[in-house]
């Protein structure tokens, strides 16, 4: 009798099993790299099993980057996983297409925003100089962009909100509390010992810190009904906090007070508590670096002078603005193009940033500015405000609806974009995949409030006598 195969039961554990075997000789070669294939493969399975789960955990994993001892196959691993959210994405709109899951047929003003900046990228190959560093630059806008889109079509109802930004904040609190046990993340600053990763500055690692904070925060409000959880988000809001500390940034600090003044202006009705909260924050950084940090971390904070060379690059940034206004210099070419604004009257104490290490504009806005012109930073100013206008929306929404956690979560939110952007005045970290995550809830969110909305008037209607 000849043998039949059931490969309806067998054809899972034989691919596992097909898998496992290279696993196994992977990881007697480079143990190091196990971990990462082994996390791959439950990815693949994830992702494609269910579009919101895969995008909570590649939230998580975005944060291997900001390990110290990342190397380059983490930061390959990240990519893939991209990649991947990506596919299944489009097999989701392929599968089950659907108008109210789709940001460019919901939200057109903000889908045409997105087009339009990443077709003016593309257009400065024109004139770039480095026609490959404009080709990469609108490329990793572009796929910032699809982020994006993947967010609103996967976050449709509260509980995946909530499971995104938890992934937000367990990767950051992870990430934060290897470099603070393990003492890797430490980079050299004089005496102080500045925490930072290695996709990540510390200056770029204090902001997204910032941004945990704010969101730990609202967790702990939205999880007062679970006690552990609350504890566990007040857990991670202080590991936020000492992160930033522990940063010694400048402009991280500068980003945490004006989180802190947002969630003061943002906070309603919760105004007083929430006041009290954030002087607590103040006292708690005033008292670390008079009482606990080392004297270089001391001298750092306090002296504001020449800011590491950033003044001088913020000068050659604003003499390319002057010669190019309207179309800039091209996407991407600002380190390229720097070079030739050196012989111009202007003083220049650190012309090295300019002519050895090519640094970036350590802004995004007037980096915007030089390399897109007055047209890229009005599209991408347009954007900006479109998306606050949508969180602001959403929260009004949550309001009249009555539910006041996802009203407070979506409040934090928007804390946590008003200090992302406050950074980016001092760090050119336009295509961090945190910055585009939380941007991205924004009109999630307001999708969120309106279906809440919805529901509610049909409950009303049908509550009234016929």
């Amino acid at each position: 009798m000849a043998l039949r195969i059931d490969w309806a039961r067998w054809g899972w554990p034989a691919l596992l099993g097909a898998l496992a075997l290279p696993v196994g000789v992977l990881a007697g070669v480079r143990p190091e790299l196990t971990l990462l294939v082994a996390l791959g493969l439950a990815f693949v399975l994830v992702v494609f099993a269910d579009l919101t789960t895969g995008l909570v955990a590649f939230t998580f994993l975005t944060f291997f980057e900001l390990l110290p001892s990342a190397d380059s196959a983490a930061f390959g691993f990240t990519k893939l996983a991209g990649l991947l959210l990506a596919l299944s994405w489009l097999a989701r709109l392929a599968v089950h297409p659907d108008a109210k899951s789709d940001l460019l047929r919901a939200h057109p003003m903000i889908g045409g925003l997105l087009v339009l900046l990443i077709a003016w990228a593309g257009v400065s190959v024109i004139w770039a100089e480095n026609t490959a560093g404009a080709i990469e630059a609108t490329y990793r806008l572009g796929l910032n962009a699809v982020l994006f889109l993947i967010v609103y079509t996967a976050v449709r109802v509260p509980r995946d909100a909530v499971r995104v930004l938890w992934a937000f904040v367990i990767g950051a609190s992870a990430a934060t509390a290897y470099g603070i046990v393990t003492g890797d993340a430490a980079s050299p600053y004089g005496e102080a010992a500045r925490l930072s990763g290695t996709a990540e500055n510390a200056n770029e690692l204090a902001s997204t810190l910032v941004a945990s904070l704010a969101l730990a925060l609202g967790l702990a409000f939205h999880s007062r009904d679970s006690p552990a959880q609350r504890a566990a988000a007040l857990a991670m809001a202080t590991i936020a906090l000492y992160g930033v500390l522990l940063t010694v940034s400048r402009s991280g600090l500068i980003a945490l007070g004006v989180a802190a003044l947002a969630a003061i202006v943002l906070s309603g009705r919760w105004r007083p508590r929430v006041a009290v909260l954030a002087i607590g924050v103040a006292v708690s950084a005033l008292a670390y670096f008079a009482l606990f940090a080392p004297d270089a971390a001391r001298e750092r904070v306090r002296d504001f002078e020449g800011g590491t060379g950033r003044e001088d690059i913020w000068r050659v940034a604003w003499r390319m603005v002057e010669d190019q206004p309207l179309q800039g210099v091209g996407a991407g070419n600002f380190s390229d193009s720097s070079i030739h604004y050196l012989l111009v009257p202007g003083t220049l104490r650190r012309s090295d940033f300019i002519v050895d290490s090519r640094k970036n504009a350590h802004n995004v806005y007037l980096g915007t500015l030089a390399e897109l012109g007055i047209v890229g930073l009005a599209l991408l100013a347009a954007l900006i405000v479109a998306i606050i206008a949508c969180a602001l929306w959403a929260i009004d929404g949550f309001r009249r609806v009555g539910d006041i956690r996802m009203e407070m979560l979506a409040r934090a939110q928007l804390v946590a974009v008003f200090g992302l952007l406050a950074s980016l005045f001092f760090a050119s970290d336009e295509y961090k995949k945190q910055l585009w995550l939380l941007l991205a809830l924004a009109p999630a969110l307001l999708a969120i409030a309106r279906a809440e909305l919805d529901r509610a008037r049909e409950r009303s209607a049908d509550a009234e006598p016929g």
